[in-house]
């Protein structure tokens, strides 16, 4: 159940970078390690639920946009993926 746990965690984390860099019409490889990094960072303090807004460090976006609907389906999805199988 961890690994499963751990596995979802990664998928949120990731689509969340993905939803970050695609706001700027951008994709993960031209991307560099550092703002790849930073918006994992904001994807662990939305996940906590410290701030339900988007605040790249990194400066990859100027605007806040709320997460928080996403995060919630995205959860619900890989939830309802690991159930099935």
């Amino acid at each position: 159940m961890a690994l499963i746990a751990a596995n979802a965690k990664f998928v949120r984390r990731f689509a969340f970078i993905e939803a970050g860099l695609a706001r700027d019409g951008r994709t993960p490889d031209p991307s560099d390690l550092a703002e790849m990094d930073a918006l994992w960072d904001a994807a662990k303090v939305a996940e906590r639920g410290k701030s339900r807004h988007f605040h790249p460090t990194s400066g990859v976006a100027s605007a806040q946009i709320d997460l928080s609907p996403w995060l919630t389906s995205c959860n619900d999805a890989v939830s309802g993926f690991w159930r099935r199988g």
